[in-house]
């Protein structure tokens, strides 16, 4: 978020349960950055992991839709997401989509299947962070 150049423009999606979003449209990094920042850091990691919702307000309700999206998880997402994403990807200029896990070790085998899937398929890259 940090490095950000003053004029992009992003979004902030958190999934728990349902989606939830800082505003419903494009926020600009050179106004809205540190209160995004802000928020993020006030987010606690709880509640489910599906991001059927996050995914369907990025591609549905987003105009334009973004041209790369960073999914960030720390725990299993339903094994329909990667259809799903593919799917709502249908544009003729499709979105990056990046995949980025966030925990333990031990536990990203059986999350790193379809977190590359999506990276692969929406043109995006796949990385594990360790807690």
């Amino acid at each position: 978020m940090k490095s950000l150049a003053d004029d992009a423009e992003f979004s902030i999606v958190f999934f728990a349960g349902g989606a939830n979003v800082i505003d419903q449209g494009w926020l600009k990094a050179s106004t809205d950055r540190d209160r995004a920042i802000l928020l993020i850091g006030q987010q606690g990691c709880n509640g489910g992991t599906d991001p059927t919702q996050a995914f369907d307000f990025a591609f549905k309700t987003l105009s334009p839709i973004p041209d790369c999206i960073f999914f960030m998880t720390d725990g299993q997402i339903p094994p329909w997401t990667p259809d799903q994403v593919h799917t709502l990807n249908a544009a003729r200029i499709p979105t990056v989509v990046h995949t980025i896990v966030i925990g333990p070790p031990a536990e990203e085998p059986s999350i790193k299947p379809l977190m590359e899937r999506i990276a692969a398929e929406n043109h995006g890259t796949y990385n594990f962070v360790p807690e």
